[in-house]
């Protein structure tokens, strides 16, 4: 299965990008992780993200750390409007407390699973200003493996109108 793996180029304006990260950062003045969405169309090699969703979510902490969970109903309304809209959803944005790196619950449990799909871990909570050069950036392999991308790879696949 292709999936996005075909994709070079992903194209978002910063007005999404923004919404994203300003729900990251509501989340982490009150000292919890969140996620949001990125969904969009295909034409050739670029993917165009027309929408930041923000997902119903529980942010809890757990025994091993922060982590927040979008129930199946949600995905299921997600995907339908997905559905509805003629879009699909290319990458998830999410935050940690600290450090941005692909954890291994990251790792197991993605909302985008989609090979060539993009996971991007925002640190400190979003307190920072809104800039990818201190994001981490991953993209799921056909061998089921989240790659980090490193600066040059970024900044050659997103591109920010």
């Amino acid at each position: 299965m292709k999936g996005y793996t075909h994709i070079d180029k992903i194209v978002v304006s910063m007005t999404k990008l923004g919404e994203a990260f300003d729900f990251l950062y509501y989340a982490g003045k009150k000292r919890v992780e969140g996620v949001s969405l990125f969904a969009g169309y295909s034409e050739d090699t670029t993917f165009f993200i027309k929408e930041a969703i923000i997902p119903k979510q529980e942010s809890y902490m757990a025994e091993g750390g922060l982590m927040y969970t979008v129930d199946g109903e949600e995905i299921h309304r997600i995907n339908a409007w997905l559905y509805e809209n003629k879009m699909s959803l290319i990458a998830q944005m999410h935050s940690h407390p600290e450090k941005a790196y692909h954890s291994p619950t990251d790792d197991r449990y993605p909302i985008v699973d989609t090979f060539g799909g993009l996971s991007i871990v925002v640190p400190n909570y979003a307190t920072g200003i809104l800039s990818l050069k201190n994001w981490a950036f991953y993209r799921l392999s056909s061998n089921k493996k989240w790659d980090e991308l490193n600066s040059t790879q970024v900044s050659s696949l997103i591109e920010i109108i």
